[in-house]
């Protein structure tokens, strides 16, 4: 018996002020959603978060289940200034770097170093001193008696309560974002509009993707900058239609209320570009499969033309899956041969034999069918930890809404969907 990834849905999460997601210094997009983890705020500046950081290491090292991430936020700091300080010191943790402040809003540390231990809900269940290797600024100690950070995340990761919730921290005070209220007094591209663009646009804003203009440098930011203020601050971008106050799903594509506040104040104050060396690298994108080298790939047996003109094309396709034998599926992987015009595709099972009366009864390729399938599809979601069983004979159904095109004649379908390559053991 085999496991396949099949990725068809997200995961509901519940989240809280204390949950953020930003741009580490190598410009990942890192978030600290459903995850035990020590945030801690270091500055390159403060002595004592350097002397902390090979005692951070140390933690990190025997935390892989739950991670300690150190958090750079001082609008004086440069990306490039941060990552330089990673190298020089031997940072073995993973560092984000908190442009705008965002993190500093949500946690508000008095002291660099200063952490906070906080559980998969987002809730923060300890703050204060790594350990109590300095009892005053310029005073150490000889010997560590207590290792507060360490014991509060094992207790966390663990499931209970840590010994002691909030302690003292000791170090250099906190001074980053005071005075400019919620938002940096001067919004750049560089520091605080790219990360966020990064994040959740470029995935389609790009050469060759859906979206009709990229945004991957500043040039073709500013040249749309009034655009992006208006369709970011109404929500029709990005495209995300789950309401905002019931919870929380993984990957979503909302904007922040600050982040959409950030937007608007920077295309007010002209759009700036700002210091390239506030930069996060540019993004990097597979060209091949998201989801690595598929095991197996599905591909319509012939291909369906989108009209050039009228309403919007929903249509249902009847592909076999020909599978050998009892088959786990944990992800899937769609990869459109016309980007332009399609717009999604939902993914069902039919074990009933009535996806294929359906097709055999339509004269083109595949089935009309608006709203859904046309039949109650069998088996449930499917995620990394809980994969869904696949018989052999089964069918798969993609569902798809197609944009009409003036060019769209032009494409047959080039659709296929892959079972990518990743096999936990059964």
């Amino acid at each position: 018996m085999r496991i396949i990834p099949l990725f068809l849905t997200a995961v509901i999460l519940v989240t809280t002020d204390a949950r953020a997601a930003v741009m580490d210094i190598e410009g990942h997009h890192f978030s600290l959603d459903g995850k035990v983890a020590a945030v801690v705020f270091l500055n390159p500046e403060c002595p004592i978060s350097r002397k902390e950081i090979s005692t951070l290491n140390e933690i990190a090292s025997a935390s892989a289940a739950a991670p300690v991430v150190g958090v750079i936020s001082d609008p004086t700091v440069t990306r490039e200034a941060a990552a330089k300080f990673i190298k020089e010191f031997g940072v073995k943790f993973t560092l984000l770097f908190d442009a705008s402040g965002d993190l500093a809003t949500r946690f508000k540390p008095a002291h660099t170093p200063e952490a906070y231990v906080i559980d998969k809900a987002g809730a923060v269940q300890y703050s204060g001193r790594i350990d109590d290797a300095f009892v005053a600024v310029g005073k150490q100690r000889e010997v560590v008696t207590s290792h507060d950070l360490r014991d509060a995340l094992a207790a966390v990761a663990a499931g209970k309560a840590p010994k002691e919730a909030k302690t003292t921290s000791v170090g250099c005070v906190f001074e980053a974002w005071k005075g400019s209220g919620t938002i940096p007094a001067k919004v750049t591209y560089a520091r605080d509009i790219a990360p966020i663009l990064n994040a959740n646009c470029v995935t389609c804003h790009r050469p060759g993707e859906v979206a009709p203009f990229s945004l991957l440098d500043y040039s073709h930011v500013k040249k749309h900058a009034e655009q992006i203020a208006e369709l970011t601050q109404s929500h029709y971008m990005p495209p995300w239609k789950a309401k905002a106050g019931f919870g929380h799903f993984a990957d979503e594509r909302r904007l922040t209320d600050r982040e959409v506040e950030l937007i608007q104040r920077w295309k007010a104050e002209g759009a700036t570009e700002g210091d390239k060396a506030d930069l996060p690298p540019a993004p990097v994108f597979s060209s091949e499969w998201a989801l690595g080298k598929p095991d197996k790939v599905l591909t319509m047996a012939e291909p369906f033309d989108v009209p050039a003109s009228g309403r919007d094309v929903y249509r249902a396709f009847v592909i076999p899956l020909d599978l050998p034998e009892d088959t786990y599926v944990i992800g899937v992987d769609f990869r459109p041969g016309a980007k332009t015009v399609v717009h999604h595709a939902l993914f069902y099972l039919d074990g009933s034999k009535k996806a294929r009366e359906l097709d055999a009864a339509d004269p083109g390729p595949g089935y009309a069918s608006f709203g859904g399938p046309g039949f109650a599809p069998n088996g449930s979601r499917s995620s990394a930890s809980k994969p869904r069983w696949l018989g052999p004979g089964s069918f798969a159904v993609p569902h798809r809404k197609r944009h009409r095109s003036p060019r769209a004649g032009e494409f047959g379908s080039g659709d296929s969907s892959a079972l990518p390559s990743r096999r936990p053991t059964a």
